[in-house]
């Protein structure tokens, strides 16, 4: 678990994993950055060293807040496509936004306060990064944040979301 006060070390933290290429780098489909995940106490400064890190790296960070959604916004839903038909789609905009940038940080913010079972969905995000039938550019870096579970309420994760970050 990375834990640091509030400041430039957890700021450079959060840029160096952001910065660490998953495949070769020169391919032009090189995936970029460790999944994170961030565990500290409330007001250590989590959610300003992400915003910090992306404008480092010129990244622009969307932020989605998991207690507020439900499994299926992290899966393919149906949705009208205007022709009297459907299609399946991503329900989160931050997401679309993202992949149609091809870069930036999709930030899961406190996430031991969603219900294990959005933490359960959340792990295709997380591992394979794909959301809603959408799969993120590899410029997208996925960062999950939250206070530890047992200070706020929250459920902690499971051993298998758990063990697809860096901690």
């Amino acid at each position: 678990m990375y834990q640091l006060n509030v400041g430039p070390a957890l700021s450079s933290f959060i840029t160096l994993m952001c910065a660490v290429p998953l495949d070769d780098p020169r391919g032009k489909h090189c995936r970029w950055g460790v999944p994170v995940y961030l565990e500290g106490a409330p007001g250590l400064g989590k959610s300003v060293g992400v915003e910090t890190a992306a404008k480092a790296l010129g990244l622009c960070v969307e932020t989605i807040y998991p207690s507020t959604r439900m499994p299926e916004d992290f899966n393919e839903i149906l949705f009208p496509d205007g022709k009297g038909g459907v299609s399946m789609t991503s329900a989160l905009t931050q997401v679309k936004s993202l992949h149609e940038l091809g870069r930036g940080v999709l930030f899961l913010d406190e996430a031991t306060l969603a219900v294990r079972a959005v933490q359960n969905a959340m792990m295709s995000v997380v591992w394979n990064r794909t959301c809603g039938g959408l799969t993120l550019p590899g410029g997208v870096r996925v960062i999950l944040a939250a206070n530890a579970a047992e200070s706020v309420g929250g459920e902690a994760f499971s051993t298998a979301l758990y063990n697809r970050m860096a901690t």
